[in-house]
């Protein structure tokens, strides 16, 4: 995401002798990129089960079917990010490209907005929304339950779609127009604090907040970003400009922003107290179609769309006859120069053999089938597992009817079990985030090795550990969302009013790239088991609070490690001063022969 000349050019398996089209290398690249989603999902998992063979004695009865779902999970996202990256991507950048060419600014704009309302749509972890609205207690929680069911899903995934589209119009603007993000996030985040407030103070709808704020961090995932970066440098290329990396950073932060105002915007179109839900008269996703054909057919509903709007742009508008009839594939070789810290570039560009229709055709199936699988990894695995962890938590500090013998301690040592778990979680799930590290070596170069890899890595992970954190007290306290999160955005706004414009992008951007397709599942479920054992409506938060953890996390690690590097500096200065040969003032003439004025020690310095 932070690296868009590698991700729009990269190829992640290498292509066959005499050919440029990453079809000839899939089955080695799908071992290789099946391992790592498995090491991706290993680290949570695993501490996951351990929590609760901890806390509860042993494993539930169905954790052979959790295991199974969860390498479901693992194979969809090899599905998925593989037909992304070689069916999706290229067309997006494809589009950006042609479209300086052929329209003015006003029309790439409207195209762009629909572009980012269809993307959202093809989301994978956007399902699991849904999927948490049978656990929200209708009585309790009257809007959300509405929200959440099949009857207002539809104009809930409208808002987050519409709000992902303003961002991409906005993010382009910034792109053409060269603007600062800072002075571009303090009118958002006011904007977005202010809608906040009046949700919280001048309607009875202040259930909505938390589900907002975490939809927010929700649309940063592997579809949206990539996808709006390949049009913006596609669009940036077009214009005739050079990509620049800091062109890369902003499009997290406006996504998970924008959504945010939308969704409050809803909150507060809604009419007093709908009952447009009957209590239990919801079925989950899929409940009326055998297992594998619901979860295709919301595939096909979500993916078609955006296609269709795809290919027809570059038919009917562009006049593409021949997609991608030529290739550029970059591929980086991490082997044996990697603990120098320098990659081996080839540059391969040919013509790509074949129909390339047939492959992006295949590659399109591919994410198709990723969808389905994902889904049903997220039905059957991560949503069981994190709902089980979550309720078995609070029965080490109160009782807990899945917890014999609660509570197992006493209210004080439990809470501090309960929040060390939490920031253990999230701060491991950091660790094991491979899109943390690529952004960690591009931190590094940006700031010239001011802020290095593993500060990145740590201050990210430590924000996300402490925001998860928060969110368990919250739930345990029944804290109200809205002021922890004025508290949190005013931290980061005076922060960032005290940081460099390179270190606001990186920071502001840093929570998204914690938040993909098997945390955000997993934290939605932990935090729906954890406040329903609780008995507390209002569960939703914990993405919220994860994510402005990173934010001043990070810009308070580059403050500090700014002012260690000054005074590094002036105590070497001091240093090199104080070991000088002091000159004797019987080697000074009195006076300078061609001037005639008196010669100083201070002119001879």
């Amino acid at each position: 995401f932070f690296e868009p000349q590698r991700v729009f050019f990269f190829s992640p398996m290498e292509p066959a002798a005499g050919h440029a089209s990453g079809w000839q290398g899939w089955p080695k690249y799908i071992r290789h990129e099946f391992f790592a989603q498995v090491k991706a999902v290993f680290p949570v998992t695993a501490f996951l089960f351990m929590l609760e063979q901890l806390v509860l004695g042993h494993l539930e009865s169905g954790w052979v079917q959790i295991m199974l779902a969860l390498l479901t999970v693992a194979v969809g996202l090899q599905f998925f990010m593989f037909g992304l990256f070689h069916g999706l991507l290229p067309l997006g950048k494809r589009m950006g490209t042609c479209l300086p060419e052929h329209l003015s600014l006003r029309y790439i704009l409207v195209i762009a907005f629909f572009m980012g309302v269809l993307v959202t749509y093809a989301e994978p972890a956007l399902e699991v929304v849904q999927v948490l609205g049978q656990f929200v207690d209708y009585t309790k929680s009257p809007y959300l339950a509405w929200l959440l069911s099949s009857h207002g899903s539809g104009w809930l995934t409208l808002a987050v779609a519409t709000g992902v589209g303003i961002a991409v119009v906005v993010g382009l603007l910034r792109i053409h127009h060269n603007h600062r993000l800072a002075s571009i996030i303090y009118g958002l985040v006011f904007v977005t604090l202010s809608l906040t407030l009046y949700v919280d103070l001048c309607t009875d709808k202040s259930e909505v907040i938390g589900l907002a704020w975490d939809l927010g961090a929700v649309t940063t995932g592997p579809v949206t970003v990539p996808m709006v970066l390949a049009i913006g440098m596609g669009l940036t290329k077009g214009m005739g400009r050079a990509p620049s990396p800091d062109q890369s950073f902003g499009v997290v932060t406006l996504a998970s922003l924008f959504p945010v105002c939308t969704v409050l915007l809803l909150a507060i179109w809604l009419p007093q107290r709908s009952h447009h839900r009957a209590p239990g008269g919801d079925d989950g996703p899929g409940g009326e179609w055998p297992i594998g054909i619901g979860e295709a057919v919301e595939a096909t509903q979500s993916l078609l769309p955006l296609l269709c709007f795809v290919f027809g742009i570059l038919k009917w508008v562009l006049k593409q006859r021949g997609l991608m009839s030529s290739t550029t594939v970059r591929h980086t070789d991490h082997g044996a120069d990697e603990d120098e810290g320098t990659d081996n570039e080839k540059e391969i560009a040919g013509r790509a053999q074949g129909a390339p229709l047939v492959h992006i055709t295949k590659s399109l199936f591919c994410v198709w089938i990723g969808l389905v699988l994902f889904a049903l990894g997220m039905e059957y695995g991560l949503s069981p597992l994190g709902d089980n962890v979550g309720a078995a938590l609070p029965g080490l500090f109160t009782f807990s009817r899945s917890v014999h013998g609660s509570p197992v301690y006493s209210h004080t040592v439990g809470v501090a079990l309960c929040f060390g778990a939490a920031f253990c979680l999230g701060f491991g799930a950091t660790l094991a985030e491979p899109a943390l590290q690529a952004m960690a070596v591009t931190v590094e170069e940006l700031t010239h090795h001011h802020l290095s890899v593993n500060d990145v890595i740590l201050s990210v992970a430590l924000g996300v550990g402490s925001g998860l954190a928060l969110g368990v007290l919250k739930l345990v306290y029944k804290l109200k969302l809205s002021w922890m999160l004025y508290t949190g955005y005013l931290i980061a706004l005076v922060l960032t009013s005290i940081s460099e414009d390179t270190m606001i992008n990186i920071a502001w951007d840093s929570a998204g790239v914690t938040t993909d397709a098997i945390t955000v599942p997993m934290v939605l479920a932990l935090g729906s088991g954890f406040g329903g054992s609780l008995s507390d409506a209002d569960t939703f938060g914990l993405l919220a609070l994860a994510s402005v953890g990173p934010i001043i996390s990070v810009l308070a690690c580059a403050l500090v490690r700014k002012r260690m590097s000054h005074r590094a500096s002036y105590i070497e200065l001091s240093s090199h001063r104080s070991t000088r040969s002091p000159v004797s003032p019987m080697t000074l003439s009195p006076v300078s022969p061609k001037s005639r004025s008196p010669i100083t020690p201070n002119t001879v310095t």
